[in-house]
């Protein structure tokens, strides 16, 4: 508890290395409006072997909120990839690391829940 986003991202990057996944951290993404670019986006973890998947981190007292999917889910259309998650390193007192995997799948977007491997479909997220 009570560290800034950047720590986690480290540690996770640190695994990441132990385990030969490659990765980049910080990519930039240019951001293109009516063609001419009006900024950067940096993706805070993207796989580049095992998996096309990204990693947005978040260091907040508060639950995932939708703002944080559509962050990650941008990243991922921007990139071409199905898979990603927002990983929540909760810093509320009782607050537990929370983790939402969302995958692509018939053009549509879902969040994967692990324990009953299905998929919620994602009101909205789908012309992102």
């Amino acid at each position: 508890k009570g560290r800034v986003e950047g720590v986690y991202q480290n540690a996770v990057c640190q695994e990441l290395q132990e385990r030969h996944i490659s990765y980049v951290a910080e990519e930039t993404i240019p951001i293109l409006y009516k063609g001419k670019f009006v900024g950067i986006e940096r993706i805070d973890v993207c796989l580049t072997s095992w998996l096309d998947f990204i990693f947005e981190f978040k260091a907040v007292a508060s639950d995932i909120r939708p703002e944080h999917l559509w962050q990650v889910i941008s990243y991922l259309n921007q990139k071409g990839y199905n898979h990603g998650a927002v990983v929540n390193f909760n810093q509320s007192v009782k607050g537990d690391l929370q983790i939402q995997f969302v995958v692509k799948k018939g053009g549509e977007w879902f969040i994967y829940d692990l324990e009953t491997d299905s998929g919620n479909r994602l009101e909205g997220y789908g012309g992102v």
